[in-house]
């Protein structure tokens, strides 16, 4: 009888043991921060790279789409980095920010399929880029508890 008892306590020890080391893991807000700064530094250095394209330049359309391709990539990335729980808002902004990125990206590829620019799919375009860096600031408000979200 004491055997089993002892027996039984093992593998309750062992069990707790091997729940405790599962890979479910919910990430701290430093680790949180370090894996999304480079995010953030890149996606910096593309919106910058848009706003400045010369509009008359030849290759101004394809530079357009291909930092706004980046972006979305960036969106993507960082949708894909699971948050602490207070930030788990984060997560659903930057795939928010992802959906708007490519609808962006549609919509200037439409606009300049013809020789012809389509102006209300250009401005179509410039309102989905500008809802996914909202989206971006919400996201940097959440994480310096600026925005309260219900």
């Amino acid at each position: 009888m004491k055997k089993k008892v002892i027996l039984l306590l093992l593998m309750i020890v062992l069990s707790l043991g091997l729940t405790s080391c599962s890979s479910n893991k919910e990430p701290d807000y430093t680790e949180y921060i370090e894996a999304i700064n480079p995010i953030f530094e890149r996606m910096q250095i593309i919106n910058e790279n848009i706003q400045s394209i010369d509009a008359a330049s030849i290759d101004s359309f394809e530079l357009l789409i291909e930092n706004c391709k980046s972006l979305s990539e960036e969106y993507k990335t960082l949708s894909n980095i699971v948050p602490p729980d207070e930030f788990s808002k984060t997560r659903d902004l930057s795939k928010e920010a992802y959906d708007y990125m490519e609808q962006s990206i549609e919509y200037f590829t439409s606009a300049f399929d013809n020789d012809e620019i389509n102006e209300k799919k250009l401005e179509n375009g410039m309102e989905c880029y500008k809802r996914a860096n909202k989206r971006l600031h919400y996201i940097i408000k959440l994480l310096h508890n600026e925005l309260i979200v219900e």
